[in-house]
């Protein structure tokens, strides 16, 4: 029982494809996550230097 190419062609493209979907979702929520977490800092920073500003 011989496996045509065309088949073993589709599953490694779709495998390939899988794969670098997986790794852009995954680049792109750290990417969130990391500039998520320096906006909060540079909010709290700006906060604090308002609050002296005001004092």
């Amino acid at each position: 029982m011989l496996i045509p190419f065309h088949s073993i062609l589709l599953g490694f493209i779709a495998l390939v494809v899988g794969l670098s979907l997986i790794i852009l979702i995954s680049c792109i929520s750290i990417f969130i996550i990391t500039h998520a977490q320096c906006a909060v800092i540079v909010v709290v920073e700006n906060q604090e230097r308002l609050w002296r500003q005001i004092r």
